[in-house]
């Protein structure tokens, strides 16, 4: 959080890079999630027991058809040629007629659906365009986007769905008609209408059963598609962290770029870290441990772990399908309360975090003392900005060669881009790092006195002298670098 408030890496465009590419993140993993529900709800739909339970009516119904055709066979055995046909003949224009009045209602719907959706983009479209031609003209710019009109379009739908209603009607009058005189119809002539009635009503039957085994098919081909992205989006997802760790690593480059003296001592560090404790827990919970133990499932996380370490993305893609490829061994372990949607959110889901680390002469920042985290934290806000800094008795917890190595020349430094301003008992942080001015507070019969000057100025001097820790040293080792 703190590189993302320095200067240079919010004006590089480093920040809003850094802050886009956890966006992507977080929306690959919202993709995901709802790739693992769609697989879940098709996998439901197109079951065994739904696919056997359909296929074994469509059998009754064929079996039911070809006896009815049988029975259709035997009695058109005995009746007259012209007659047959004169039937067959009605039935057949009966059934034209009802297949017209049914595309009558599609289009009719169809009509309206689109009308609706026309007016809605365009009411969406336009109002986008009114926004956008207000931008352009508060920023004075002499150009407009004209509005959107679909009055030809929208007209012509209105008067489709006007004249569709009267058409219904006249094919409706049609099939009462042709129904009239099939009910007229007796004895043998009444019975082989029946039949073809029959026959038609049970191969609608018949069709619409096909028709729901092929779209249970369609579902399982959508599932196998659907399984392909689920795998690419989880590539894609450690990807990303992979390169929001190589981002991160440019953003610690633009704020370390020529302040090597300040940052002496000071590394960053970052990896993909794996949360392997989450990992286990949601697998304990989900899969069935008569079957599985704790070890099984900390194993199947095994290649995942190892995935994220590879210096190379090839090899990191390799290791999550072998990961991918073990943890599908563990589905028959599932627990009976628990579904297929919660075995993918146990797999695909996102593990991962960017984890960054400080380090300070190649040691971490919790095995540090509170001075020597104190100097790390205080070497960061030195290299940051170029506002004035005051800064509250730094020498706390530390010794002088401490303070001498690694403090004084971080300020030196630091002086040159910025004013700072340090309260301190110790002399090396006065004297060394060439204050320009110097303040020295004193408390005596209860009253404060301030004296000020610079560090020529010979009573200055004998007051750092006689109130500063080390302060004989200081000066020893100042006059050494001047060659005083």
């Amino acid at each position: 959080e703190f590189l993302k408030t320095v200067k240079e890496v919010i004006e590089g465009g480093y920040k809003q890079k850094f802050d886009a590419i956890k966006d992507e993140i977080d929306e690959t993993t919202r993709q995901i999630d709802k790739i693992n529900r769609e697989i879940y709800e098709l996998e439901e739909d197109t079951n065994g027991e739904i696919i056997t339970e359909i296929t074994g009516r469509k059998k009754i119904k064929e079996g039911e058809l070809k006896d009815k055709e049988d029975e259709l066979g035997r009695l058109t055995e005995s009746m007259e040629e012209g007659i047959k046909e004169s039937i067959e003949k009605l039935k057949r224009e009966e059934i034209e007629l009802q297949v017209k009045h049914s595309k009558f209602e599609n289009i009719k719907t169809n009509l309206g659906q689109f009308k609706d959706k026309l007016e809605g983009f365009l009411e969406d479209s336009n109002n986008t365009i009114n926004d956008l031609n207000g931008d352009l003209s508060e920023l004075k710019v002499d150009q407009t986007i004209p509005r959107l009109d679909f009055k030809l379009q929208l007209v012509a739908i209105q008067k489709a769905l006007e004249l569709i209603p009267q058409r219904i009607e006249d094919v409706t009058k049609q099939i009462e008609k042709k129904k009239g005189q099939l009910s007229q119809l007796s004895g043998v002539e009444k019975t082989h209408a029946e039949l073809l009635e029959e026959i038609d009503v049970i191969n609608t039957d018949v069709k619409a059963l096909e028709q729901q085994l092929k779209e249970l098919e369609k579902k399982k081909e959508k599932i196998k598609s659907l399984e392909s992205l689920q795998m690419e989006k989880h590539k894609a997802l450690l990807s990303k962290y992979w390169d929001w760790r190589e981002y991160y690593k440019k953003v610690i480059e633009v704020f370390s770029m020529g302040k090597s003296e300040i940052m002496s001592g000071i590394d960053f560090k970052s990896s993909i870290y794996f949360d392997k404790d989450r990992f286990i827990e949601f697998g304990s919970d989900i899969l069935d441990q008569r079957k599985i133990n704790i070890d099984g499932v900390e194993k199947s996380a095994e290649p995942l772990k190892t995935a994220i370490t590879k210096d190379a993305l090839e090899k990191m893609v390799k290791s999550l399908e072998e990961f991918i490829h073990n943890i599908f061994e563990n589905k028959k372990f599932l627990k009976g309360t628990r579904t297929s949607y919660d075995f993918y959110k146990w797999t695909f889901d996102n593990y991962f975090s960017l984890s960054t680390e400080v380090l300070f002469k190649g040691t971490s920042m919790g095995r540090l003392s509170m001075g020597q985290k104190g100097t790390v934290l205080l070497k960061l806000f030195l290299a940051e900005g170029d506002y004035p800094l005051i800064v509250d008795q730094p020498e706390e917890g530390l010794d002088n060669k401490f303070i001498y190595s690694e403090l004084v020349k971080a300020f030196r430094e630091a002086k040159k881009k910025r004013q700072i301003i340090i309260a301190t008992n110790n002399a090396n942080l006065v004297v060394n790092t060439d204050a320009e001015q110097i303040i020295v507070a004193e408390f005596e019969n209860n009253e404060i006195s301030y004296k000020l000057g610079t560090l020529e100025d010979l009573k200055i001097r004998e007051n750092i002298m006689s109130i500063l820790e080390g302060s004989k040293e200081a000066f020893r080792k100042r006059e050494e670098k001047y060659g005083m």
